[in-house]
């Protein structure tokens, strides 16, 4: 797109992308209220193959310019101990979860050996040995583990214990995405006026009141109770994580950026994957010995209104999980204390949000990868 043209699609591509955010979790809810739980996964499928076939049709074709050869035993090594790791911290037998969590652990130092030899590696060690890098993955993991337990059981507790439909679950979620969106948005813009140590800082401090604020929520609060925090812990994101990879991007040589960006994701989609494991599992060990109608697993499934003295139970058990969420989120607000300044005098391109939105869920060639920060 010539500069001219790129506004107006930069716009289109937030826009989309805030309308889907935010209209999912509705839709979601209208068809299992409706229909069933199960049609919320085959409605996925005509828009996978459409998908599917506009990108089999319409897109270029490409080329790398040299070729490169796949590290496919670290990628096994990583996808070996990732997932070992995250059925140990959901295993109900402590034998089991240690034996799993010790193979999690000879997995993963078979993959650090695993990149050290390998010519092309998964993961060049020596991007680690930035503290920038370094430090920020580490914000980013306990942010996404903190804010997507809370994406998990918010509309859980809505549910269960408020006594909402799906639809009404997924209500309450909005207000999470739309902070999410407008904070990303603004943030780039912010990034350079005050810094990203102080974007990342506030949005680490909006995440950890949001989840405090989450733990004042009873059982006999109203539905509406649940909508600020939710819009502080989406706003708290949107700040935490644009800042966080514009300064990831900022401090890596160009050859590195999609994969800098491709692993500011991943450590967020791994602390989501654990955040959302252990929170779980520390919520069906508070339910131990409690009679709930079909388990703890089939209220979950379900969404179910809870009734009576259960219905408090499982309250007390979210409220848990909410406190576990506040010290993860405080957690990450002490490690963004220790995060390193970053000279910005280049400065961030005023679409840069528009831009990352676009490649939230994408993975490209450097050469290809949106352009957040001119070359100076």
């Amino acid at each position: 797109y010539t500069l001219a043209e790129r506004a107006r699609t930069q716009a289109l591509f937030s826009g989309v992308w805030g309308v889907a955010s935010i209209a999912g979790p509705l839709v979601g809810g209208f068809i299992t209220d409706t229909l069933s739980w199960r049609w919320v996964f085959y409605l996925n499928l005509p828009f996978g193959l459409l998908a599917g076939a506009v990108i089999l049709l319409s897109y270029p074709r490409t080329r790398l310019a040299q070729a490169v050869r796949v590290d496919w035993l670290g990628a096994a090594l990583l996808f070996g101990g990732i997932s070992a790791l995250l059925i140990a911290l959901s295993a109900d037998d402590t034998g089991t979860a240690w034996a799993l969590a010790a193979t999690a652990v000879a997995l993963l130092a078979g993959f650090v050996a695993a990149e050290r030899r390998a010519r092309h590696p998964l993961l060049p060690l020596d991007l680690l040995r930035t503290p920038l890098i370094a430090r920020s993955f580490v914000v980013v993991f306990l942010v996404g583990m903190a804010l997507f337990g809370a994406i998990a059981f918010i509309p859980l507790f809505v549910q269960s214990v408020m006594g909402a439909t799906a639809t009404g679950a997924g209500r309450a979620l909005t207000p999470l995405f739309l902070g999410w969106v407008f904070m990303s948005v603004a943030s780039a813009r912010l990034t350079v006026k005050i810094g990203y140590r102080s974007l990342a800082i506030t949005g680490s401090l909006l995440l950890t009141i949001g989840f405090v604020a989450l733990t004042l929520v009873g059982a006999d609060s109203p539905r509406t109770a649940v909508l600020v925090p939710g819009a502080l812990l989406g706003s708290g994101m949107g700040l935490s994580m644009l800042s966080l990879l514009l300064a990831v991007q900022h401090g890596v040589h160009r050859s590195h950026l999609g994969l800098a960006t491709s692993l500011s994701q991943f450590s967020r989609s791994i602390g989501a994957a654990v955040g959302i494991a252990a929170m779980g599992t520390l919520m069906t060990r508070q339910l131990v010995g409690v009679s709930i109608p079909g388990g703890a697993g089939a209220v979950a499934a379900t969404g179910a209104m809870l009734t009576g003295a259960v219905r408090l139970q499982f309250a007390a058990a979210l409220h848990n999980v909410f406190v576990a969420g506040a010290m993860v989120a405080g957690a990450s607000l002490l490690a963004t204390l220790f995060l390193p300044p970053v000279d910005f005098s280049r400065g961030v391109d005023a679409a840069a949000g528009e831009q990352m939105l676009e490649a939230e869920m994408t993975t490209l060639a450097p050469e290809d990868e949106p352009v957040s920060i001119p070359a100076g």
